[in-house]
């Protein structure tokens, strides 16, 4: 996993938000924007499995749950494109996809109560992934 960067515990980490927001936004090639995109879900990942691991689940599970959506984002771009546009991207989509599933469950042992939902949430978000990236990857 990369880098997280700044944690969602920072009070700077709004600026690196934005900052993602505005580069995300200016990607006008979709083939780009969905590597881009898959590139924060993976800091995203790495940075909810840091503060777990750290003891902050609420904070971490809302990250996990917030790098899957970023996931998502990254399958339904690959999802518009055409099969030969898509080939590389897709077996991206693929090995990633499994990290995230090791990762989040692997993280489920820590989770109580209290991060519970996010957590629920970022599982359920990567199992509906993993099943489009799997019929991408079944297209090709």
């Amino acid at each position: 996993l990369p880098d997280p960067g700044l944690l969602p515990d920072s009070p700077l980490y709004i600026l690196k938000v934005f900052r993602d927001d505005v580069v995300t936004w200016t990607i006008q090639d979709p083939i780009q924007k969905s590597f881009y995109l898959l590139l924060l879900s993976d800091k995203r990942l790495a940075a909810g499995q840091v503060l777990i691991n750290s003891g902050k689940e609420n904070i971490g599970a809302n990250t996990l749950a917030q790098g899957e959506k970023y996931f998502q984002n990254s399958v339904d771009l690959a999802a518009k494109l055409s099969k030969e546009k898509r080939r590389d991207l897709v077996s991206k989509l693929v090995v990633a996809g499994a990290k995230h599933t090791q990762v989040i469950s692997t993280l489920g042992l820590k989770i109580t109560k209290v991060g519970q939902k996010s957590w629920q949430t970022a599982v359920d978000d990567n199992a509906k992934s993993q099943s489009r990236v799997m019929d991408l990857y079944l297209q090709k």
